[in-house]
């Protein structure tokens, strides 16, 4: 699957989850949290031929033994790992060698520290690809910082995709959109290939 159907699976995906909460603030955030689980669900199915890659998301559990820890620098992180050499003499050690995927996502639509925060850390991850979620309809002011603070990405490439708000997922309104960044402008895309080799 390519980038924009694995999100576009994951949207469909927790939509048909039960929600959680009384407020509607609780609601929200539970929603959102289910679809980032729902996206390291579905990079661990595309990775799982590729056993020298982990994804890093919060509360999966099968990485804690190994590493200590279930989110590793983003809200979702796919990376390349190996073992330290037998000579070193500390036993069957993981470590993590290279960053594959980064991905941040923030649904709260007026959180612009928030997003630049998040952006930020993108922009200065030596990852090979990189993805920033936010909800669909973005205020114009978002539009214009994402335009403005794109141009600081030096290396991988640089998806923005817009997906529903979680206050509309129980209408089932909306659709998903992707763009990648290249040059000096955001264009529509569908993103490479998840957990493939050479894309």
């Amino acid at each position: 699957m390519n980038l924009n159907q694995v999100l576009v699976a994951a949207f469909q995906g927790v939509r048909a989850i039960p929600d959680e909460g009384i407020r509607p603030r609780d609601i929200h955030r539970h929603r959102s949290g289910r679809f980032v689980s729902e996206l390291g669900r579905l990079f661990r199915e595309a990775y799982a031929a590729r056993p020298n890659h982990v994804v890093f998301n919060r509360g999966w559990m099968a990485n804690k033994p190994l590493y200590g820890l279930t989110e590793f620098l983003f809200d979702l992180s796919v990376c390349k790992t190996g073992m330290l050499p037998e000579d070193l003499h500390l036993g069957a050690v993981p470590f993590i060698k290279a960053l594959e995927w980064c991905i941040e996502s923030e649904f709260e639509r007026h959180q612009h520290v928030e997003i630049l925060k998040d952006n930020s850390k993108l922009f200065i991850a030596d990852a090979r690809y990189k993805l920033y979620i936010a909800p669909a309809a973005p205020p114009a002011w978002l539009a214009r910082m994402l335009h403005f603070t794109a141009r600081s990405n030096r290396t991988g490439r640089l998806w923005y995709a817009q997906v529903p708000h979680p206050d509309t997922w129980a209408t089932g309104a909306g659709t998903v959109t992707l763009y990648c960044h290249g040059g000096d402008d955001w264009r529509e895309d569908l993103g490479p290939e998840v957990g493939i080799e050479d894309a």
